[in-house]
């Protein structure tokens, strides 16, 4: 990756609760064959979830929503936020990281 702007912490990890290693998902989608061997993990908040139970009651259960990932490679790290991810990663991958990490809990 080879960022000028590599370990440089963003405000908004300061709300990060929990942090998962997605790096296959970030391979899949930018280096298929893990030529660069990055490492990226997932940076999650905890947030309500509005749900709904089989009885038709309303709720909110605990849950986790992603606020950015961090790119490790030789140079360093470098920190993206959620809309960036969006970007490279697409809506999918973000919500199939999001409902693996809403799985654990």
């Amino acid at each position: 990756m080879t960022y000028l702007n590599a370990t440089i912490t963003p405000d908004w990890t300061r709300r990060e609760d929990r942090r998962v290693d997605v790096s296959d998902v970030w391979q899949e989608q930018t280096d298929p064959n893990n030529e660069r061997g990055e490492v990226c993990e997932a940076i999650f908040e905890r947030v309500d979830v509005p749900c709904i139970d089989e009885r038709h009651r309303c709720f909110d259960a605990d849950g986790f929503t992603l606020i950015g990932i961090a790119i490790t490679d030789e140079c360093g790290t470098v920190y993206r936020d959620r809309a960036w991810a969006l970007k490279m990663l697409g809506a999918d991958a973000v919500w199939r990281v999001e409902d693996c990490k809403m799985e654990a809990v």
